[in-house]
Protein backbone atom coordinates (compact mmCIF):
# COMPACT_ATOMS: atom_id res chain seq x y z
CA UNK A 1 0.00 0.00 0.00
CA UNK A 2 0.96 3.23 -0.82
CA UNK A 3 1.80 5.42 2.34
CA UNK A 4 -0.02 8.57 2.91
CA UNK A 5 1.12 11.99 1.32
CA UNK A 6 1.77 14.81 3.66
CA UNK A 7 0.85 18.54 3.13
CA UNK A 8 3.65 20.88 2.62
CA UNK A 9 1.35 23.77 3.94
CA UNK A 10 -0.70 22.41 6.68
CA UNK A 11 1.60 19.24 7.42
CA UNK A 12 -1.29 16.72 7.67
CA UNK A 13 -1.57 13.59 6.04
CA UNK A 14 -3.40 14.12 2.74
CA UNK A 15 -6.41 11.24 2.18
CA UNK A 16 -5.94 8.64 -0.05
CA UNK A 17 -9.73 10.55 -1.94
CA UNK A 18 -8.47 13.98 -1.44
CA UNK A 19 -7.50 16.44 -4.75
CA UNK A 20 -3.84 17.72 -3.95
CA UNK A 21 -1.63 19.78 -6.09
CA UNK A 22 1.61 20.46 -6.24
CA UNK A 23 2.63 24.25 -5.69
CA UNK A 24 6.89 25.94 -6.35
CA UNK A 25 6.43 27.19 -2.57
CA UNK A 26 5.01 24.19 -0.67
CA UNK A 27 5.27 21.46 -2.62
CA UNK A 28 2.10 18.67 -2.28
CA UNK A 29 -1.11 21.17 -0.96
CA UNK A 30 -4.24 19.32 0.39
CA UNK A 31 -7.13 20.08 -1.23
CA UNK A 32 -8.30 21.99 1.96
CA UNK A 33 -4.86 23.96 2.23
CA UNK A 34 -5.56 25.14 -2.03
CA UNK A 35 -9.68 26.32 -0.50
CA UNK A 36 -8.04 28.41 1.70
CA UNK A 37 -5.66 29.81 -0.27
CA UNK A 38 -8.04 30.51 -3.12
CA UNK A 39 -10.26 32.75 -0.90
CA UNK A 40 -7.05 34.65 0.72
CA UNK A 41 -6.33 36.19 -3.05
CA UNK A 42 -9.69 37.18 -2.80
CA UNK A 43 -9.46 38.92 -0.04
CA UNK A 44 -6.26 40.43 -0.53
CA UNK A 45 -7.87 41.59 -3.84
CA UNK A 46 -10.66 43.07 -1.89
CA UNK A 47 -8.48 44.98 0.17
CA UNK A 48 -5.60 46.10 -2.61
CA UNK A 49 -9.06 47.73 -4.38
CA UNK A 50 -10.15 49.55 -0.85
CA UNK A 51 -6.66 50.97 -0.63
CA UNK A 52 -6.65 52.56 -4.35
CA UNK A 53 -10.28 53.51 -4.21
CA UNK A 54 -8.84 55.36 -0.53
CA UNK A 55 -5.76 56.73 -3.32
CA UNK A 56 -8.79 58.49 -5.59
CA UNK A 57 -10.04 60.21 -2.97
CA UNK A 58 -12.98 57.23 -2.05
CA UNK A 59 -14.03 56.20 1.75
CA UNK A 60 -14.25 52.96 1.25
CA UNK A 61 -14.59 49.80 3.37
CA UNK A 62 -14.46 46.17 2.53
CA UNK A 63 -16.91 43.91 4.29
CA UNK A 64 -15.96 40.92 5.43
CA UNK A 65 -19.15 39.31 6.40
CA UNK A 66 -20.06 39.21 2.71
CA UNK A 67 -21.37 35.88 0.74
CA UNK A 68 -23.74 34.92 -0.53
CA UNK A 69 -27.01 33.85 1.63
CA UNK A 70 -28.99 35.98 3.36
CA UNK A 71 -26.21 38.60 3.86
CA UNK A 72 -27.33 41.77 1.73
CA UNK A 73 -24.16 43.73 1.51
CA UNK A 74 -21.89 43.85 -1.20
CA UNK A 75 -17.96 43.27 -0.94
CA UNK A 76 -16.94 46.81 -1.21
CA UNK A 77 -18.89 50.26 -0.28
CA UNK A 78 -17.08 53.35 -1.25
CA UNK A 79 -18.21 56.79 -1.24
CA UNK A 80 -16.90 59.56 -3.17
CA UNK A 81 -18.02 62.97 -1.06
CA UNK A 82 -16.78 65.53 -3.99
CA UNK A 83 -18.22 63.70 -6.90
CA UNK A 84 -21.20 62.81 -4.22
CA UNK A 85 -21.18 59.19 -6.23
CA UNK A 86 -21.96 56.08 -4.02
CA UNK A 87 -20.62 52.71 -4.96
CA UNK A 88 -21.36 49.10 -3.89
CA UNK A 89 -18.88 46.89 -5.58
CA UNK A 90 -19.10 42.93 -6.18
CA UNK A 91 -15.19 41.36 -6.58
CA UNK A 92 -14.31 38.20 -8.15
CA UNK A 93 -10.98 36.51 -8.54
CA UNK A 94 -10.45 33.99 -11.20
CA UNK A 95 -8.40 31.90 -13.13
CA UNK A 96 -10.55 31.94 -16.41
CA UNK A 97 -10.53 34.39 -19.35
CA UNK A 98 -14.37 34.90 -18.62
CA UNK A 99 -16.75 35.11 -15.60
CA UNK A 100 -20.23 35.79 -15.14
CA UNK A 101 -21.60 37.33 -12.03
CA UNK A 102 -24.81 36.48 -11.58
CA UNK A 103 -27.81 38.86 -11.10
CA UNK A 104 -29.01 37.73 -7.35
CA UNK A 105 -25.46 39.54 -6.71
CA UNK A 106 -26.33 42.45 -8.63
CA UNK A 107 -29.83 42.34 -6.92
CA UNK A 108 -27.91 42.58 -3.24
CA UNK A 109 -25.75 44.96 -3.90
CA UNK A 110 -28.37 47.03 -5.86
CA UNK A 111 -30.66 47.03 -2.66
CA UNK A 112 -28.15 48.20 -0.36
CA UNK A 113 -27.40 51.39 -2.47
CA UNK A 114 -31.26 51.65 -2.74
CA UNK A 115 -32.00 51.43 1.17
CA UNK A 116 -28.49 53.67 1.93
CA UNK A 117 -28.24 56.81 -0.19
CA UNK A 118 -30.86 59.05 -1.26
CA UNK A 119 -31.89 59.97 -5.15
CA UNK A 120 -29.83 62.89 -4.80
CA UNK A 121 -26.41 60.88 -4.94
CA UNK A 122 -25.18 58.90 -8.00
CA UNK A 123 -25.28 55.18 -7.23
CA UNK A 124 -23.28 52.60 -9.32
CA UNK A 125 -23.07 49.24 -8.95
CA UNK A 126 -19.80 47.45 -9.99
CA UNK A 127 -18.60 44.08 -11.21
CA UNK A 128 -14.58 44.16 -10.53
CA UNK A 129 -13.05 41.11 -11.90
CA UNK A 130 -9.85 40.10 -11.17
CA UNK A 131 -7.77 37.53 -14.39
CA UNK A 132 -5.76 35.62 -12.06
CA UNK A 133 -2.38 34.84 -14.60
CA UNK A 134 -0.12 33.46 -12.90
CA UNK A 135 2.28 33.66 -10.00
CA UNK A 136 4.92 36.02 -11.46
CA UNK A 137 2.43 38.45 -13.45
CA UNK A 138 0.55 41.06 -13.05
CA UNK A 139 -3.51 40.19 -12.79
CA UNK A 140 -5.66 42.64 -15.26
CA UNK A 141 -8.80 43.78 -13.22
CA UNK A 142 -11.81 45.00 -14.97
CA UNK A 143 -14.82 46.88 -13.44
CA UNK A 144 -18.15 47.19 -14.79
CA UNK A 145 -20.68 49.59 -13.15
CA UNK A 146 -24.10 49.65 -13.56
CA UNK A 147 -26.41 53.30 -13.06
CA UNK A 148 -28.96 52.27 -10.11
CA UNK A 149 -31.83 54.43 -9.85
CA UNK A 150 -35.15 54.69 -7.66
CA UNK A 151 -37.80 53.32 -10.55
CA UNK A 152 -35.20 50.02 -10.75
CA UNK A 153 -37.12 46.67 -10.64
CA UNK A 154 -34.73 44.24 -8.72
CA UNK A 155 -36.14 41.20 -11.38
CA UNK A 156 -35.13 42.90 -14.44
CA UNK A 157 -31.47 42.64 -13.92
CA UNK A 158 -29.07 40.64 -15.67
CA UNK A 159 -26.07 38.57 -15.62
CA UNK A 160 -23.26 40.15 -16.00
CA UNK A 161 -20.39 38.98 -17.96
CA UNK A 162 -16.55 40.47 -18.14
CA UNK A 163 -14.28 38.99 -20.20
CA UNK A 164 -10.38 39.83 -20.12
CA UNK A 165 -10.62 41.80 -23.25
CA UNK A 166 -13.02 43.78 -21.94
CA UNK A 167 -12.89 47.50 -21.49
CA UNK A 168 -12.99 48.61 -17.64
CA UNK A 169 -15.45 51.56 -16.86
CA UNK A 170 -12.71 52.61 -14.50
CA UNK A 171 -9.70 52.80 -16.51
CA UNK A 172 -8.31 55.18 -13.91
CA UNK A 173 -8.63 52.51 -11.07
CA UNK A 174 -7.42 49.67 -13.14
CA UNK A 175 -5.18 50.90 -16.14
CA UNK A 176 -1.83 50.13 -13.93
CA UNK A 177 -2.88 46.10 -13.69
CA UNK A 178 -2.31 45.03 -17.35
CA UNK A 179 0.97 43.20 -18.19
CA UNK A 180 2.94 42.34 -20.76
CA UNK A 181 1.42 38.61 -20.91
CA UNK A 182 -2.30 39.98 -20.36
CA UNK A 183 -1.98 42.90 -23.01
CA UNK A 184 -0.49 40.13 -25.11
CA UNK A 185 -3.56 37.65 -24.56
CA UNK A 186 -5.86 40.44 -25.49
CA UNK A 187 -4.34 41.40 -28.53
CA UNK A 188 -4.01 37.72 -29.68
CA UNK A 189 -8.40 37.28 -28.56
CA UNK A 190 -8.79 40.58 -30.50
CA UNK A 191 -7.16 39.42 -33.42
CA UNK A 192 -9.09 35.95 -33.45
CA UNK A 193 -12.35 37.32 -33.32
CA UNK A 194 -11.97 40.25 -35.75
CA UNK A 195 -11.23 37.36 -38.29
CA UNK A 196 -13.94 35.29 -37.74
Amino acid sequence: MEPLKICGRCKKPIPWDMHFQRKRRYGIVCQRCLNKLWRAKGYQFERSLVKKLTELGFNSDRIPTSASGRVTLPDIMAFHPQKRLALGLECKAVNDKTWTVYRDQIAKATSYLLRHYPFDIERKVGICVKFLLGERCKSPIVIKLLNVSDNMNLEKIQDITVSIESESDMPELTSPTLSRRSRKIRRVRAERYSHS
